[in-house]
C-alpha cells in the first residue's frame, strides 16, 4: 500500500466533519481544529468502532496502549470530543453507558447533489445560443463575402459601417464550469466578429459593465454611441446578443 493509499484512509468524513488522523485536524466546513494527539487517537478510534460498545480496559489497552491511566483520563478526551462535535447532546455522538463503557455512533456525510434538471436545460440552452452565434458570424461572413469586394470594404469610411455589441452571457444558477465556459463563448464571439471588415464591434471591456443589468437593445445603444462619436444612426446599427430582456 503506497503513501496515497494510506493518507485516503486515515480521512474520515461524518456529518459536516472531516477529520485527518495523520494530523488531527478536524475541519468543520469553515475552520480547522488541531485534536490533542490523544484525542485524536480516541476520536480514530470511536469512527473505526462504531455502534460497537467499548468498555474502558478496551480503550487503555487499545487507545492508551496499556499505560496506566485513570478513568479522570478517559473522561476528559471523551469530554473533549463531546464539546467540539456536539456540545448540546453530549451523547449525539459518543453515549455513555452507565458502567459498561462506550458506544461510538456517527452520522454519514451528506451525499453529493447531482446538478438539477433545470441547471442542465439552462447550459443545453445556452450551447445553443452559443451555436446560433456563431451561425450567425459564418452567414454574414458568407453574404459579405459574395455582395462585396475587399476593396469596396476597405474603401467604406470606419464611422458608416454598422456596429455590433455581444453582451455577456449570464449564468444564473449555474455552476462555475458554466460561468466559465460562458465567459470564453463570449470572447470567442467578439473575436470571430472582430474580423469581419464591413462592421464595428463593441470591445470586451466596454460592454462588461452590462454584465448582470437587464436591458433590451435600445437602452445599450446610447452608452455605445457615446462612446463611439461619429458612428451610424441607431437606425443603422446597434445589435445587440444576449440582451437580458426576451
Amino acid at each position: 500500500m503506497n503513501g496515497a493509499d494510506t493518507d485516503i484512509q486515515n480521512q474520515h468524513l461524518f456529518g459536516r466533519w472531516r477529520f485527518d488522523a495523520n494530523t488531527g485536524d478536524l475541519y468543520d466546513g469553515e475552520s480547522t481544529t488541531r485534536l490533542e494527539p490523544q484525542v485524536a487517537k480516541l476520536l480514530e478510534y470511536f469512527l473505526d468502532h462504531q455502534n460497537t460498545l467499548t468498555s474502558r480496559d478496551e480503550l487503555i489497552a487499545l487507545v492508551w496502549e496499556d499505560r496506566i491511566v485513570s478513568d479522570d483520563a478517559i473522561n476528559r478526551c471523551v469530554s473533549i470530543l463531546r464539546h467540539i462535535l456536539s456540545p448540546d447532546d453530549k451523547n449525539a455522538y459518543i453515549e455513555t453507558v452507565v458502567r459498561r463503557g462506550f458506544v461510538s455512533h456517527f452520522p454519514a456525510p451528506p451525499a453529493v447533489t447531482p446538478p438539477s434538471q433545470q441547471a442542465t436545460r439552462r447550459r443545453n440552452r445556452l450551447i445553443l445560443l452559443a451555436l446560433a452565434g456563431l451561425s450567425a458570424i459564418l452567414f454574414y461572413s458568407a453574404i459579405e463575402r459574395y455582395f462585396y469586394s475587399p476593396a469596396e470594404i476597405q474603401t467604406q469610411p470606419r464611422k458608416n459601417l454598422p456596429m455590433v455589441a455581444v453582451l455577456p452571457f449570464t449564468t444564473s444558477g449555474l455552476a462555475d464550469d458554466s460561468e466559465f465556459f460562458a465567459k470564453g463563448i463570449h470572447d470567442d464571439l467578439l473575436t470571430q466578429l472582430a474580423q469581419l471588415q464591413s462592421i464595428r464591434v463593441i470591445s470586451r471591456t466596454s460592454v462588461l459593465e452590462y454584465r448582470g443589468i437587464k436591458r433590451n437593445s435600445s437602452a445599450c445603444w446610447p452608452k455605445s454611441r457615446n462612446n463611439n462619436q461619429g458612428g451610424p444612426e441607431p437606425a443603422q446599427a446597434a445589435s445587440c446578443h444576449s440582451c437580458n430582456n426576451p
